[in-house]
Formats: structure tokens, C-alpha cells, sequence
């Protein structure tokens, strides 16, 4: 019978998705006033792996993975998702808050952790590298 254990701290990372090379410096520095220094950065990416966001983020998207130095506890992880949708939000709205058109997110961030032994990414749709939390 295995020993059940709390988990060792894991490395938190995100997926930025945008096309708008301003918001993905707004969303880090937004990140960093929660999550404290990025440590490590992707470059811009394509991502034109699905059509899932096009109609309401437009087309030519980019993905930039972040990590921050600051380690989190796994179960953590629930609560930041929680949190990453309204980020997306408030993101979006911008200045706008007044509008009377329905928002639409210019930048979806899916929060997640890597580890020696897996990486899990924390997203409201189903996919492979992806649990209920």
C-alpha cells in the first residue's frame, strides 16, 4: 500500500494566447504582482493548433509560456484557474468597462505546474495533459 504524502512544491507555469503583443506584457506584469519574478520565458509562438478561439480572439494568435521562481503547493492549482478565468476578464475589459457590446477575451491563460515527474495544465476543456480540479 503506498504512503500517502504531501506533495513536494512544483513549478508554476502559464500559456498566454493573444494577437496583441501589448497584452501579453500587461498579463506578465499582472502575473508577477501575484505570483512574484518570471524566471524563465518562451518565445512567441503560432498557435494554430485549433480554431477554438478564433471567433472570439481573431486570428493570428501567439502563445508565450511563463515560469515564475516561486514554487506553489499543487493544490493550488484549483484556486489559480479559478482566479485565471477572472483575470481573462479583467484583462479583457481594459478600459472598457462601460461597454455595451458583448466582451470578448483578448487573452486566455491556462495556469498549470511541472514537476519531475508531470506537467499538468488546469483549462475548463478536456484534453490529454488536463484534470478536474
Amino acid at each position: 500500500m503506498g504512503k500517502i504524502q504531501y506533495p513536494n512544491p512544483a513549478k508554476l507555469i502559464f500559456s498566454i494566447i493573444s494577437n496583441q503583443d501589448k497584452l501579453f506584457w500587461e498579463t506578465k506584469k499582472f502575473l508577477v504582482d501575484f505570483f512574484g519574478e518570471i524566471d524563465l520565458e518562451s518565445e512567441y509562438q503560432v498557435f494554430n493548433f485549433t480554431n477554438y478561439y478564433r471567433d472570439e480572439m481573431g486570428n493570428q494568435l501567439k502563445q508565450k509560456l511563463i515560469t515564475f521562481e516561486r514554487l506553489i503547493l499543487p493544490d493550488r492549482l484549483s484556486q489559480i484557474k479559478c482566479d485565471s478565468n477572472k483575470w481573462e476578464f479583467l484583462l479583457s475589459i481594459g478600459n472598457n468597462s462601460f461597454a455595451k457590446e458583448e466582451i470578448k477575451r483578448r487573452v486566455n491563460l491556462d495556469p498549470g505546474y511541472l514537476t519531475l515527474h508531470k506537467f499538468i495544465l488546469a483549462s475548463t476543456k478536456n484534453g490529454p495533459a488536463r484534470i478536474y480540479l
